[in-house]
């Protein structure tokens, strides 16, 4: 099915213009086609790479015109989205309110379409996006990546938005108790993986949590390692390669196209506390580069390479007992785990229930138990897997008593998720674990959830399946 309109002009990039036709045609791939008069040109725009549209009168008082402007972001060269704006020339009627309302027509058509192609559309309900946007995430470049990147986006989309720039530690996890929920589509977190985490403990710190939970989440990457945004994209077939700014082109893109999806919990308990998380709990190695290169911050990504380098001159070991009860079966189980009130778990001080298995290991390299696919944009944690909620905690470990050339090889693999392939990690699909460390390593130690240290000591998690929202 397809319906026409004669048009006056297409613009692409001046000075190219056309006389011809535009066609809106339905079927397996929904799309616009902008014919020439002559039949010597031909444009075809997909409707999956619009970001929006929009009706607008010419620059002269007198012009008669009216204009569509297609605001569209395909796949190019290296597989990164470019910006393509498409200006047409409406003028088949003597005076321009009538031209306006035949393109006003058109306009509503396309993103009746557009929009209806991931589900139900967001906006329509006047909620808007509320933007957290971290100051000092990263590289500190929070803000200007919102107002060069993300902005001229959510304007093309027409996204309703409110900002709020944090103000210090724990300022987004204060908001979450306190915000009217109803008032927002999504929650749009511009910066790394730590301000999420604030977000979801906020949320779940709600007396409705349970309903506040299901707000779904957006994430723009300002941070340093982006391991939620990468899952996002992995899990989307967004590739995001590149610069930071095609990285951000492509997460800003999901929100103007959003597509809600299920996003897994995790449940974690210290002897102190119980807080959770969407990404890892990870010990050894892994957690000691990710709060030792903190003082790297300013270096981006890099700072992880270079704290993985000083770790490995410096190699430690760890002793300590793991146990876990693994996974029914090799697949996916969305109904298995528990709830944030039911738990698989029993209090920190009795032992594991007879069903938990105690791994071989006695002293580890590392540990880390992770629900998403990336740990950071160039660090893959999972492969063949484009489902951003499993149902299950992946444990991958490294036991004591290896090289550090082994560990290298590792560390090597990290980048294309091969490490999981070597003989010295051993992986495991668990629904709960508990790990107990030695406590003679608590003074140089590292115990982190999401990036975020948490008390050194005795720590048990299990999988929330599909608790969260997420934009995908």
């Amino acid at each position: 099915m397809s319906i026409s309109l004669q048009l006056d002009n297409v613009f692409l990039e001046k000075p190219q213009r056309f006389q011809g036709s535009m066609t809106l045609i339905h079927g397996e791939t929904p799309r616009i086609a902008l014919r020439s008069a002559q039949g010597n040109k031909q444009i075809e725009i997909n409707l999956k790479d619009i970001a929006g549209c929009t009706c607008m009168k010419g620059k002269k008082p007198n012009d008669p015109a009216a204009y569509l402007v297609i605001y569209s972001y395909p796949l190019g060269s290296k597989s990164l989205r470019h910006r393509l704006e498409i200006e047409i020339k409406y003028l088949f009627l003597k005076n321009f309110d009538d031209n306006y309302e035949t393109l006003s027509r058109w306009r509503a058509s396309i993103l009746s379409d557009v929009h209806s192609m991931n589900g139900p559309y967001p906006y329509q309900s006047n909620r808007k996006l509320l933007i957290l946007v971290n100051p000092h995430g990263g590289q500190g470049k929070g803000r200007k990546y919102l107002q060069e990147r993300v902005m001229p986006i959510l304007c093309e989309a027409e996204c309703p938005r409110q900002v709020v720039v944090t103000e210090r530690a724990n300022h987004a996890e204060e908001l979450m108790k306190e915000i009217n929920l109803n008032d927002y589509a999504c929650i749009v977190i511009v910066s790394g993986d730590g301000l999420a985490y604030e977000v979801v403990n906020g949320l779940m710190s709600r007396p409705d949590w349970e309903q506040a939970i299901k707000m779904p989440l957006g994430i723009i990457p300002a941070g340093s390692g982006n391991a939620l945004a990468a899952s996002v994209l992995h899990c989307r077939h967004e590739p995001f390669s590149g610069s930071r700014e095609n990285l951000i082109r492509h997460s800003t893109f999901v929100l103007a196209r959003p597509n809600e999806q299920p996003l897994d919990l995790i449940a974690v308990e210290t002897v102190k506390r119980r807080v959770f998380g969407f990404l890892s709990v990870t010990w050894g190695l892994i957690g000691d580069v990710d709060i030792e290169s903190e003082k790297y911050r300013f270096m981006g990504s890099a700072r992880f390479t270079v704290g993985a380098l000083n770790r490995v001159l410096k190699l430690r070991t760890y002793p300590g007992r793991l146990y876990y009860l693994p996974t029914d079966d090799d697949s996916a189980d969305m109904s298995a785990g528990a709830s944030a009130s039911s738990s698989l778990l029993v209090p920190l001080d009795q032992p594991v229930p007879s069903s938990w298995i105690m791994a071989d290991a006695t002293s580890f390299i590392f540990f880390m138990g992770y629900i998403l696919t990336h740990m950071s944009t160039d660090f893959v944690a999972k492969t063949n897997c484009h489902t951003i909620a499993e149902g299950f905690i992946q444990i991958a470990y490294v036991a004591g008593g290896v090289s550090k050339s082994d560990v290298v090889k590792i560390l090597l693999g990290t980048e294309d998720g091969s490490f999981l392939q070597h003989p010295l990690v051993v992986t495991v699909r668990a629904k709960a674990f508990r790990l107990e460390p030695d406590m003679a390593m608590a003074d140089v130690g590292n115990m982190v959830v999401d990036g975020e240290r948490v008390d050194y000591g005795p720590v048990q998690a299990e999988i929330l399946p599909a608790m969260a929202r997420i934009w995908a």
